[in-house]
């Protein structure tokens, strides 16, 4: 199977190409389940744009705001910046650079991350791989005190994307691995995609994602893991 890309093709979204800037809306709803001291399930939601455009014809950029719903309301707010551009190399064809910003309406916990991304052809059209490494700052509250504890460290993901057919549908594989001064996490995402309409302008997609945080240090006796399961329809301007 072959995934070419014609030139009528090179105008549509591709949600599976992380390196390419698009302006778009997303809405996504589901459900987690937690195991910290006891086992919690919520349903969740959340709402994504992103606004996109370029410097030149080889460098493109990206605005982007999330919120994410709990039970209880609104939980994570995220906001992003991001820039890409050719680098004219066979191997490493794009090269992006981001920044992300994330606060937890309640608790008031932040990240906050600086990200370099690569795109890496492959041997085979139809697989295109995406590492991801940034540094990361967290600041979380600890105790019945809410004693703020900051750590530093770096984030590694390794992400992984199939065309399945023709039409665009994809699935994508996610593996993160982030070690911070008090906690260590370990993530897994898998995706599958395709588009809803004929001119691919609209989306649907659905996520599944395990979590494992380990603190230590200040953070040490904190344990949790969860998974996380979403369904989403998302739309391309």
């Amino acid at each position: 199977m072959s995934h070419s890309v014609s030139a009528d093709e090179a105008d549509q979204p591709d949600p599976a190409d992380l390196t390419r800037p698009q302006t778009f809306i997303w809405v996504q709803g589901g459900g987690s389940e937690t195991k910290a001291d006891g086992k919690t399930r919520t349903g969740i939601g959340r709402i994504s744009g992103g606004l996109s455009g370029q410097f030149s014809e080889t460098s493109q950029y990206l605005g982007l705001l999330e919120q994410e719903f709990d039970k209880k309301g609104t939980a994570n707010t995220r906001g992003r910046l991001f820039t890409t551009f050719d680098t004219g190399n066979s191997l490493v064809s794009k090269m992006g650079f981001s920044i992300d910003y994330i606060r937890h309406a309640k608790k008031k916990d932040t990240t906050t991350a600086l990200g370099v991304i690569g795109k890496v052809e492959t041997p085979w059209e139809w697989v295109s791989i995406y590492p991801n490494i940034a540094a990361v700052e967290t600041e979380t509250k600890k105790g019945p005190k809410g004693d703020k504890v900051k750590s530093r460290g770096y984030q590694f993901t390794m992400f992984t994307s199939l065309y399945l057919n023709e039409k665009g549908m994809y699935s994508m594989i996610a593996p993160e691995y982030a070690k911070l001064k008090d906690v260590t996490i370990k993530k897994v995402e898998v995706s599958l995609g395709a588009p809803i309409t004929e001119d691919a302008k609209t989306w649907w997609d659905v996520k599944l994602t395990y979590r494992k945080n380990e603190g230590k240090k200040k953070l040490a006796g904190i344990k949790s893991d969860g998974t996380e399961l979403l369904f989403g329809v998302s739309h391309y301007f």
